[in-house]
């Protein structure tokens, strides 16, 4: 099974302040090919909050001369629908960004399934791990990645994916799982999504 690592870097608190993607094509373990790219921002929300620069490093002036999101879009949809499944972790969060980008931009993508390495981690490890951000499960895995880089995070999330479906092989999941714990259980049984993109 071939997934794609996603995640986002922002500016601030807007869904289209997209600053970073990074993404990356893993199967087995194996990292197969990779994107990465820094994203100007829209004018109208071009301002870099002190609490993400702190967390990812980017300025503004690192910004200037990159690409807008439009520019990069074209091959940031192929790559995503370049394996068989996206994930993120707390893919609620960079969903949301590439939603709020699309609309931001006005534009559209078909389907595609994905799903979160964070509830996979809560569901899978539980009470094993103190919790169950990106950093603490990879060091759990024994994965090392430099954390809030997006193509690291995107890549030590995929790689992630892998060993929890290894571990989830061997457990039980109950038929009353509902929403989006209903799409992970046949994934995990069968490595057979149902897709969960739902373009607005």
């Amino acid at each position: 099974m071939r997934c794609v690592g996603l995640d986002f870097e922002t500016a601030n608190g807007h869904p289209a302040s997209i600053c970073a993607v990074g993404a990356a094509l893993v199967e087995q373990d194996a990292t197969l090919d990779t994107r990465s790219w820094l994203v100007q921002l829209p004018h109208e929300i071009a301002w870099m909050s002190p609490f993400c620069q702190q967390v990812h490093g980017i300025s503004l002036a690192d910004l200037a001369g990159a690409p807008v999101f439009p520019e990069i879009w074209p091959e940031l949809e192929r790559f995503l629908h370049a394996g068989d499944l996206v994930v993120a972790h707390n893919a609620a969060f960079d969903i949301r960004c590439l939603r709020g980008s699309l609309a931001y931009h006005g534009l559209k993508t078909r389907n595609f399934p994905y799903a979160d390495t964070l509830r996979l981690s809560r569901r899978i490890l539980g009470k094993t791990l103190p919790n169950h951000r990106l950093n603490t499960v990879a060091d759990a895995f024994g994965i090392t990645f430099r954390h809030h880089d997006a193509l690291e995070d995107a890549a030590c999330c995929a790689r992630i994916l892998g060993r929890l479906l290894t571990l989830a092989e061997a457990q039980t999941f109950p038929e009353s799982w509902s929403g989006e714990e209903a799409f992970l259980q046949p994934f995990i049984r069968n490595f057979l999504p149902e897709t969960a993109w739902r373009p607005d």
